[in-house]
Order: C-alpha cells, then structure tokens, then sequence
C-alpha cells in the first residue's frame, strides 16, 4: 500500500518533461501572393499559413515569403525555390529579390552556380539554365562561386 502510495504521489505531482507530439517544423509564413498559379495545384500553400522546409514551385504570378529570421524573399514565377532553414533557401530557376535586416544578416541564397550570403542588403538573384545574374540594389553580398 506504501508502495503503491508513493507511486501514485510521485506520478501527480511529477514535472511535464517535455511537450508531447510534434511541433511545427515551419520557418518562414506565405505573406502576400498576387495573380499566383502554384504548379502543384492539388495542395497550394494558404495565404498566412506557416511554410515547412521543402519546394515551392510557383507557375506565375509573386509571392512574398517572411523568414523566421526577419529576411523577406519575394519571389516571381516561374520559380523553384526550396525552403531549407530560416537563414537558407535554394533557388533552382526564377527571379527572386531578398530584403535582409541587420537581425537576419547571415541569410543564405544557393543556386546551381554559385551561393550568396548576405551581409546586410537588399539583393536579387536570376537563375536560368544557362546562367545565374546577382544584383546587389542595397549594402553588400558574400559571393562564392
């Protein structure tokens, strides 16, 4: 009976050890989209909703995406961008311009040829098959090829 006692009070009053279940993996939020075609029609992103690492594959149109991280990334289809971190995405083709305050610095841009690391900006990348254009409209850029 003691035994049992002390078993039942340690379980009542023991600490929560931990969340239970899966928390969101998101790391960035759908913010604006004008004229958008998802080329996955059968499950486009929702305005508003949290973004988890993975593709977006935008037809036409724009999107902005807010990070976690305070970086801002709008991007105009035709466009394949994938969502790795809050400081990270890979462009594979597309234009996309990323807006990156002082608390983001650091947000990383890879394309098949080369990866920009901003160091506090305003830049935008063009990736084609053929090439990848870099424009810095605003402070400066880390480039390796």
């Amino acid at each position: 009976l003691t035994l049992l006692a002390v078993g039942w009070w340690t379980f009542r009053f023991q600490a929560p050890g931990g969340r239970k279940g899966e928390t969101s993996k998101a790391v960035a939020l759908l913010n604006r989209a004008v004229d958008v075609e998802w080329s996955q029609p059968e499950n486009p992103p929702r305005l508003g909703a949290p973004l988890e690492p993975g593709w977006l594959r935008l037809r036409s149109g724009l999107v902005q995406i807010v990070f976690y991280s305070g970086a801002r990334v709008v991007m105009e289809g035709p466009a394949d961008l994938q969502l790795i971190s809050p400081g990270e995405v890979v462009c594979e083709g597309g234009r996309i311009v990323a807006e990156v305050p002082p608390p983001a610095t650091g947000f990383r841009v890879r394309t098949p040829r080369l990866e920009v690391t901003d160091l506090g900006t305003v830049f935008g990348v063009e990736v084609t098959p053929r090439q990848t254009e870099l424009h810095v409209f605003k402070g400066s850029v880390d480039m390796d090829l």
